[in-house]
This record gives structure tokens, C-alpha cells and sequence, in this order.
């Protein structure tokens, strides 16, 4: 299964779950967004849900795969900044 997303080119691209890996941070910052829009949409709308049982899990085994990428990818970052002496923030100075 797999997760159709708009890339910067407003193209249709699909994310499978297992390359997750692939994808940069901003195109999985963008998804995250869109999928946490798409989950609040079908929980508190008055209207039956827009997607089906599946579909919601599905979208959380997204979410929660996506966020936990996303901060491995921040603490490798950190890391790296301590190892190699790199600021993170262009606003920190090192002492």
C-alpha cells in the first residue's frame, strides 16, 4: 500500500511505507501535515467519516513512521554538530 502525495511540481507521487527513507525532510514534513489535516478532518466533522477504518489506520501507520523518521533524523543532526563541531542554528555560537 501506499500514500499518493503532491510533490513541489504539483505532480501525484506515491510514498510507499518502506521508503520512507528516501524522501527528504521537507517532503515529509509536508505529508506529516497533510495527513494530520486529513485525520482531524474524518474524526470531528459531523458528516460520516470521509475514510474508512483502513484508510484511518493506515494514516496513522504514516504519521507515526513519518514523526519517528523525522526526529532520528534530528538527533543524527545533533549529534553531528557535536562530533564535527557544526553549529546546528546559524544564530548559535559555540563557546
Amino acid at each position: 500500500m501506499g500514500l499518493i502525495y503532491l510533490n513541489s511540481k504539483d505532480e501525484k507521487r506515491v510514498m510507499y511505507l518502506e521508503e520512507i527513507v528516501k524522501f527528504c525532510d521537507a517532503t515529509l514534513e509536508k505529508v506529516l501535515n497533510e495527513v494530520k489535516l486529513r485525520m482531524f478532518k474524518s474524526k470531528f466533522l459531523k458528516k460520516p467519516p470521509l475514510m474508512g477504518e483502513l484508510d484511518q489506520d493506515i494514516m496513522k501507520a504514516y504519521k507515526r513512521e513519518i514523526s519517528k523518521r523525522l526526529s532520528h533524523r534530528q538527533q543524527m543532526r545533533r549529534c553531528e554538530s557535536f562530533v564535527n563541531g557544526r553549529t546546528i542554528l546559524l544564530t548559535m555560537k559555540r563557546l
